[in-house]
């Protein structure tokens, strides 16, 4: 809900519900509450669905491609990734959908084809993004070891030296982040970062850049 918690700012994604009697009270609920979100679409859910599409348009909301059918694109060929993915915007754009700049795996399931042909159709996955601006933290002396985690999630853990002079390393990195406007968990020997879906790119840059400058204040 579009509220301050500390210097965070919530929302929500809400993943191929749009031909469901349920997305219009979904929809007042957002707009009651100033929420913004990204509906992911699946391509085979649009026909019969224009009119939901409009309405999430028009409350402001971010639409993103979720394949044609909700197939794991991992286990597809080349072709049939293509397939997935242009069908679904052809028919976005066959009944006036804005553009789409995100991109949502089904079953979190992708693989270097699937981010090739992202990258040439100028759209975004969430999940490789953000370890990229996690491994920006990668060398640091207080960095141990960086690992994706299942879906929009990474942890960082901090390394085996800051850890044995400062125990406490994990929430003090928490509230350094904090501090610059990113919520985090500490998680053990480290920290997890789990975004919402709704992240622009600058948004995940700005995770990074906080990363690397309250990680480099622990040392």
């Amino acid at each position: 809900m579009q509220q301050r918690i500390g210097l965070a700012v919530v929302s929500v994604a809400v993943v191929a519900v749009i031909a469901v009697p349920q997305t219009s009270a979904i929809l007042r609920i957002l707009r009651r509450t100033k929420t913004p979100a990204t509906f992911f679409v699946v391509g085979s859910m649009i026909p019969g669905s224009e009119g939901t599409i409009r309405k999430i348009v028009r409350q402001g909301h971010v639409i993103g491609n979720h394949t044609q059918d909700h197939s794991p694109m991992g286990d597809l060929g080349v072709a049939e990734q293509i397939t997935q993915l242009s069908e679904q915007t052809a028919l976005m754009e066959g009944v006036g959908g804005p553009e789409q700049r995100l991109f949502r795996p089904p079953y979190r399931s992708f693989d270097v084809s699937t981010i090739e042909m992202l990258a040439e159709r100028d759209l975004l996955i969430l999940e490789a993004p953000l370890l990229e601006q996690m491994n920006r933290a990668a060398g640091l002396e207080a960095t141990g070891e960086i690992r994706g985690g299942t879906g929009f999630m990474a942890a960082l853990e901090i390394s085996a030296g800051v850890l044995e002079k400062d125990p406490g390393a994990p929430v003090k990195l928490a509230m350094l982040m904090r501090e610059r406007g990113v919520l985090v968990r500490p998680l053990g020997r480290g920290v997890a970062v789990s975004p919402p879906l709704t992240m622009q790119p600058e948004q995940l840059e700005t995770i990074g850049d906080t990363l690397v400058e309250s990680v480099g204040l622990l040392a």
